[in-house]
């Protein structure tokens, strides 16, 4: 368990240091995917301006007020238009229609009273190229805008007059382009300020977006701390055909965001983990009870040789090898049981053979001392007499009797002792 531990920390730690990496790169693709989608959402909603323009540029009737001069008319088809095209759901919307010298006739949009300060080149450009051309410009009144141009031709083809459809980058752009990508904070920057946020919460320091930062951030999604907060910050910076800096959509993700999303998915692999450990430890238990069962009866019989035993047979049963063993233990009882009886039969005969020797040194050693005694008596040791002496002859086990004869000098035998002998037995001998 103890190892199982160590590895699942060294596993652990490994796991953390990758997610944040993961997580680092996932976030930074997401904010470099949002910054294209929100290029793509800008780019598609100018050519739906400048489709606006286009079908106002044509309508006899719009024309035909501006021509007269009928204002009241002119904004109330405007008005009408945007109403029909939905061009107010990106942002707060207008028309406008300029004179040949860029001039502005008409403006259907809240406040209509505000006064032109400045042409705008970009409808000086239309006017001059006599085509629909959509932008992202500058306005001085609505700040950062979408916007699309079409001249109003006459009969001869020349531009007359100029229709803008334009919408501001506000809080409702920057709140739809938050809506459509999670997690992912947008505000609108331009003249040095933040117009627009999706959120109120949102915090940014415009001075904090340098052309140093813009340069990184345009490479891939740059960090930019503030608040004490760190941000993965991505732009889409908008500049004018002069080059001059327009404005930028800034599309961040709080770093802590990230941190929350590592801590979510290390707890869910630490779930993981664990279950799949303590699955693990179950699967190996339950394997080696699987594994060890059909070895039972072989430990069983090996329990049995420990204790002498050996006339159980051993089993031979389960899969080839386990088979295998248990003939082999089998092979090996009746090695030991022949062995044994053998050792059996050769310590028996050897006790036997002992004991025959045992039986006939003492017989040896009994006629030895009988000799010695009367030995000793002859050598006149002993003042017992030759009686005593055939007595004495008589513990030889294969005697039945003795007698003692003595010789004359002139070498006649005669019977000085007996015993067990019949009357007469000795002097018969003697004759013999």
């Amino acid at each position: 368990m103890l190892v199982i531990a160590l590895v699942g920390s060294a596993m652990l730690w490994r796991v953390n240091t990758d997610l944040h990496e993961q997580a680092e790169t996932r976030f930074a693709d997401q904010v470099k995917l949002s910054v294209m989608q929100v290029e793509d959402r800008v780019e598609s909603e100018v050519q739906q301006r400048v489709v606006s323009a286009t079908i106002l540029a044509d309508q006899q009737q719009f024309v035909g007020a501006i021509q007269v001069n009928n204002i009241n008319s002119a904004v109330q088809i405007a008005t009408a238009h945007m109403t029909r095209t939905s061009l107010a759901q990106a942002g707060a919307s207008g028309i406008r229609v300029y004179g040949p010298n860029g001039n502005l006739m008409l403006r259907a949009e809240a406040p209509q009273n505000s006064a032109q300060r400045a042409v705008p080149a970009e409808v000086m450009a239309v006017l001059r190229s006599g085509r629909a051309e959509g932008f992202v410009r500058l306005d001085e009144t609505m700040g950062l805008t979408m916007s699309g141009i079409s001249p109003i031709l006459g009969g001869d083809g020349r531009p007359l007059d100029a229709v803008e459809a334009v919408t501001s980058f506000d809080r409702t752009f920057a709140a739809a382009a938050a809506a459509s990508v999670a997690n992912t904070n947008v505000a609108v920057i331009s003249g040095g300020r933040v117009t627009a946020k999706s959120d109120a919460d949102v915090q940014l320091d415009p001075a904090a977006i340098t052309d140093d930062f813009r340069r990184r951030a345009k490479e891939s999604p740059a960090h930019l701390a503030f608040a004490d907060r760190e941000h993965v910050v991505g732009l889409a910076t908008y500049r004018d055909a002069a080059g001059t800096l327009l404005g930028d959509i800034y599309l961040a993700i709080d770093h802590e965001r990230i941190n929350e999303t590592v801590l979510e998915t290390r707890g869910s692999i630490l779930r993981t983990m664990l279950v799949a450990i303590f699955l693990a430890t179950g699967a190996a238990w339950l394997f080696g009870w699987l594994a060890l069962r059909p070895m039972q009866p072989l430990l069983v019989a090996a329990g049995r040789l420990q204790q002498n035993d050996l006339e159980s047979p051993v089993p031979a049963s389960g899969p080839v090898e386990l088979r295998r063993l248990g003939e082999a233990m089998e092979d090996m009882r009746l090695a030991i049981r022949q062995s044994r009886e053998a050792l059996q039969s050769a310590n028996r005969d050897l006790a036997s053979r002992v004991s025959t020797s045992d039986a006939s040194l003492s017989e040896v050693t009994q006629d030895l001392h009988v000799m010695q005694t009367v030995v000793a008596q002859l050598a006149g040791e002993s003042a017992r007499g030759l009686p005593s002496m055939t007595e004495e002859l008589l513990r030889l086990e294969w005697a039945d009797g003795a007698f003692i004869a003595l010789a004359t000098e002139e070498g006649a035998l005669s019977t000085a002792a007996s015993a067990g002998l019949p009357p007469g037995a000795a002097s018969a001998a003697l004759e013999v």
